[in-house]
């Protein structure tokens, strides 16, 4: 997502040259690997380009996400299959998964909630298989941007390699827009060496963390801005989001996965070039693990 205008190998080799651990893959046509149309030994000179950098395959991002029927369940979850073959080839331990898509048309929540934690307890049977484990994400446009939703979907699918994927960004705008918030445009605060001092972060927002952190697998990070009454992802030391007490809540509870910089400009061109806000981003991340 933070590099579109460079290949995958390419793309490996940039986040060699930041120092970075890992790398998430976007895995869609227009995404850096598409499941649906990669070859096996494509993916074997990606293994060996990783290899080469130093840089670990930490998560394959697919798109595959709709259960609502049973001729979606099966496209969602042979989509799904492909991408966890290609992530026991790259040694990727970790697929993102989605909860579902919602609103769903004049369909009823419950009847979309049931058919989404049915297809999800066999997408990670298929996981299961190939040796890898389901991360399902808070997002926006599925039954599971809260923490409340996502850890009731994670407990009702009762999986051993399933997990949540923790957007706290979506997290944040729900949060806030379900509280009648009223958004500065920036409510940031920040330390001389760029990371945001370890307090101001409203303890609701805290607990949700608290509520999800048992069952994160993986961590996506961006702050948030509000742009015309709607939320925008910002540099990690730029927004409302203090990003200090949620990794010190993870760490607290024992987590030892990535913390992986979505970097917004596939979506969002005007962004300056990866070069600067993708290092700009470590930076801070850097600064942050250090007070830790």
């Amino acid at each position: 997502m933070g590099m579109p205008d460079k290949d995958i190998y390419e793309a490996l080799k940039f986040c060699a040259s930041l120092g970075l651990d890992g790398i998430e893959i976007r895995c869609a046509a227009n995404g850096h690997m598409d499941p649906e149309t990669i070859e096996p030994l494509e993916v074997e000179l990606i293994a060996e380009a990783a290899h080469r950098a130093g840089v670990a395959i930490a998560c394959l991002t697919p798109y595959y996400k709709d259960y609502a029927t049973p001729e979606a369940t099966a496209a969602t979850l042979a989509g799904l299959r492909k991408t966890c073959r290609i992530a026991r080839q790259l040694n990727c331990p970790l697929v993102r998964a989605t909860g579902g898509v919602w609103p769903a048309g004049d369909r009823e929540r419950e009847d979309i909630w049931e058919r989404t934690v049915a297809g999800l307890r066999q997408a990670a049977d298929i996981a299961e298989e190939l040796g890898a484990k389901l991360a399902l994400e808070n997002h926006s446009g599925t039954l599971t941007q809260t923490a409340e939703d996502t850890v009731a979907m994670v407990e009702q699918v009762v999986r051993p390699n399933f997990g949540i994927l923790m957007d706290h960004y979506w997290v944040v705008a729900a949060g806030r827009r379900s509280a009648g918030f009223q958004p500065a445009s920036n409510g940031c605060q920040q330390n001389g060496n760029g990371c945001q001092q370890d307090a101001g972060a409203p303890t609701a927002l805290l607990d949700a963390v608290r509520l999800q952190a048992p069952y994160v697998l993986h961590c996506h990070m961006k702050n948030l801005v509000w742009v015309d009454g709607k939320p925008q992802a910002n540099f990690l030391d730029e927004g409302e989001i203090d990003w200090l007490p949620v990794l010190r809540i993870l760490q607290e509870h024992g987590y030892d996965g990535y913390l992986s910089d979505e970097y917004e400009k596939f979506w969002r061109p005007e962004l300056p070039e990866p070069e600067e806000g993708m290092a700009r981003n470590a930076r801070y991340l850097r600064a942050a693990l250090e007070r830790l």
